[in-house]
Formats: C-alpha cells, sequence, structure tokens
C-alpha cells in the first residue's frame, strides 16, 4: 500500500523492518516494490533497492532484471537497460521472452527498427520462443514505420511457428494497413 501511494522510503523501511524482525521476505516481494518504483519512473530508486537486496544477500532473479530492464527501455535509456543485460548474464540469469520484449520495445520506441529486428532474430537463435506479444509489438512498429512488407513477413513467421494471431494483431494489421 505504501507503493501505491507513492511513498517508496516507508515501503523500503518497512522491508528493513520486516527483516529486522525475521520476516521471510522473497525475492518476488523486492519485485513488487522494484517494478511500482520503475513504472512511476524512479529508476535511480529501483537499482537502490538492488542495491539493498544485495546487502542483505537476497540475489535478483530474471523478473528482478526483467523489470528494470523494461523500466529503462520506456524511459529510452538505452545504455542503462544494456548494462543491466550484461549484469543479468553475469548472475548466470538468461533474457526470456520479456526481457526481449522489453528490448525490442525500447529499440523500436527510440527509432532503431534494424536493431530491433536483430535483436528479434538473436531471440530466435538463443532458442527464445517468441510469443504473442513479440509478434504484436513487431508487428506495430513496423506498420507505423510503413514497413508493410517487412510486417508481412513477421505475421508469416509468427504463423509457421504455430502462434495464432488474436483481434488485437489483427486490429493493428487492419488500421495499419489504412493509414
Amino acid at each position: 500500500s505504501f507503493c501505491c501511494a507513492n511513498d517508496f522510503d516507508s515501503a523500503l523501511e518497512l522491508f528493513d523492518v520486516m527483516l529486522s524482525k525475521g520476516f521471510d521476505i522473497q525475492v518476488k516481494d523486492y519485485n513488487i516494490f522494484i517494478d511500482a518504483l520503475c513504472k512511476a519512473q524512479k529508476l535511480a530508486e529501483a537499482c537502490s533497492v538492488v542495491d539493498f537486496m544485495n546487502e542483505k544477500d537476497y540475489a535478483p532473479d530474471v523478473v528482478t532484471y526483467s523489470i528494470l530492464i523494461y523500466g529503462f527501455c520506456m524511459a529510452g535509456q538505452l545504455d542503462d537497460a544494456n548494462m543491466w543485460v550484461e549484469n543479468m548474464k553475469k548472475a548466470g540469469c538468461a533474457l526470456n521472452v520479456f526481457t526481449f520484449n522489453a528490448l525490442i520495445h525500447g529499440l523500436f520506441k527510440s527509432g532503431k527498427f534494424s536493431e530491433a529486428g536483430r535483436l528479434f532474430d538473436t531471440m530466435v537463435h538463443q532458442g527464445c520462443t517468441p510469443d504473442l506479444a513479440t509478434y504484436n509489438l513487431m508487428i506495430s512498429y513496423l506498420l507505423k514505420a510503413d514497413m508493410l512488407w517487412q510486417a508481412c513477413e513477421v505475421f508469416v513467421r509468427c504463423l509457421q511457428r504455430g502462434c495464432i494471431p488474436d483481434r488485437g494483431m489483427c486490429r493493428t494489421f487492419v488500421i495499419g494497413m489504412l493509414d
């Protein structure tokens, strides 16, 4: 509830008190807090929570890293996002579909379309299966950039991989073709 009220200092104090009283706080609890901070665009504070976790011997997991990477990508801070990708790899965590989607979204949002396409290919080559959100993201940005042919190629890849388009994807295609 502190996070909902944007009282992040009290939330962190509560974590510290709970730890001192022997409460079993798990990484998923920290992830909720970090996610709230990222959504409030308090990225430095989110990083401080990760430092706090490390001080208390709670290792960030793939979800922790993915939340931070998404937050930095949405803020247009791709260098910081990539720094967290490197930290993630050093910690032995493999990038998952959520992490790749965050990075691809960030690259598209920053106008780096060819890099986003290369990362999509890297994702597949590393054995991470794109999901419907990945395909929707790719198609949406490609259509917005008037790259109809490339969007159609992604759509075909989606179908070939057995991913069934939803209403949102069909709507995106129709609107993209009419614009």
